[in-house]
């Protein structure tokens, strides 16, 4: 199988990919190649605003955002990939470290094909627009709808578990009672109906909720480490940028502007 294989992608986009063991190493390389490469596309778009908000356009913007949003997602995975399947095994869900890889990765790939199917959009206000922010917020928007759809992949494959996964075991019915052993009719009916504990969907839902709070945090900081990625018209090109300030802080700045709301 390609790297870049388009089967792999689509199947993917339209549920066939359900996290599997049985995907080969190949299926991997194809979902990790497809998210870089897709990342690297919207990072372009973002780049777009700095060709035409700026006096002077420069270029380093959009070659930056192109080779740092790879670097974002496959970082935020980097960081929370051991808590995610640490919390998982805690909680007894049954899915393999090559399954919970692979839901991530799936879920990588979603989130980068998302923005960048969005990336036009983007790249067409960045060209037509002036105001940095609204971009820096449409930005924001559009990430969030690709990481929601994202984590919904990975929710519907922890609770979509098939249904003999998630049966309870049941244990061989004992032998009919009898006056030898002198047991009862009542204790032979408990011991058919024991079962052994398994996970809920639910509980599966809410570890992976926690999880997924984590990661919002890990990729906002990542991202606030890794900017800047659209460039603020008056500020000059850098690839990295200081520790001062917050994501928050700042997307609350940016909506105070574009809402004419000084902060």
């Amino acid at each position: 199988m390609k790297w870049l294989s388009w089967k792999a992608l689509d199947g993917l986009l339209r549920g066939a990919t359900k996290g599997d063991s049985s995907q080969s190493q190949l299926d991997f390389r194809a979902l990790l190649a497809w998210q870089v490469l897709l990342a690297a596309v919207y990072g372009l778009c973002l780049g777009f605003f700095a060709l035409s908000a700026r006096e002077s356009p420069d270029a380093r913007f959009l070659l930056g955002a192109a080779a740092k949003l790879p670097v974002l997602i496959l970082g935020a995975t980097l960081v929370t990939f051991p808590s995610l399947y640490v919390f998982l095994a805690l909680f007894d869900v049954p899915l393999s470290f090559r399954q919970v890889l692979g839901g991530m990765l799936a879920a990588n790939t979603v989130f980068a094909t998302v923005i960048a199917s969005l990336g036009p959009i983007v790249g067409f206000f960045s060209l037509s627009s002036q105001s940095y922010a609204f971009i820096l917020l449409l930005n924001v928007a559009i990430c969030g709808l690709g990481g929601f759809l994202a984590m919904r992949l990975v929710v519907k494959a922890l609770a979509d578990k098939p249904k003999a996964e998630s049966a309870p075991a049941r244990v061989n019915a004992p032998p009919l009672p009898t006056e030898s052993t002198g047991e009862t009719a009542a204790s032979a009916s408990d011991s058919i109906s024991k079962t052994s504990p398994l996970p809920q969907p639910s509980g599966r839902v809410g570890i992976l909720g926690v999880w997924m709070v984590l990661y919002a945090f890990v990729g906002t900081q990542l991202a606030w480490i890794l900017r800047p990625f659209i460039g603020h018209p008056e500020a000059p090109f850098v690839w990295f940028r200081g520790k001062s300030g917050s994501f928050v802080d700042t997307v609350l700045r940016a909506l105070g502007e574009y809402l004419g709301i000084s902060r």
